[in-house]
């Protein structure tokens, strides 16, 4: 049940999560996070989609953690290399330390 709650009010927050601006034709989609009661982790989950008409040699996502009064309190990111044109890459961020809320604040693709 407190892995249900957790997961559900971390879910709510993850709602705010947008990245401050995207590389043309690259999208971010179902943005989530769950926490594991057992270690303590949360995971930031989502998908982001290649369609810049190119193969990207890399891709990577930041991500900023917040706590309930607004302020920061880490980060978690992730990165993937050769995402094709049309390719969907399935983001899976660790958080180590708790939050509130977070939003992607940096999305680079090369």
């Amino acid at each position: 049940m407190k892995r249900l709650l957790a997961t559900l009010l971390l879910s709510c927050a993850a709602g705010l999560a947008s990245a401050q601006s995207l590389p043309q034709g690259v999208t971010l989609d179902a943005m989530q996070a769950t926490r594991d009661n057992a270690t303590g982790q949360t995971m930031i989950t989502g998908t982001l989609h290649n369609g810049t008409g190119r193969l990207l040699n890399s891709a990577s996502v930041v991500f900023t953690l917040f706590d309930a009064q607004g302020n920061k309190v880490g980060e978690a990111s992730d990165i993937t290399y050769n995402l094709d044109n049309g390719g969907n890459w399935g983001i899976r961020a660790t958080a180590t330390q708790p939050f509130t809320r977070f939003t992607a604040y940096e999305v680079k693709v090369q």
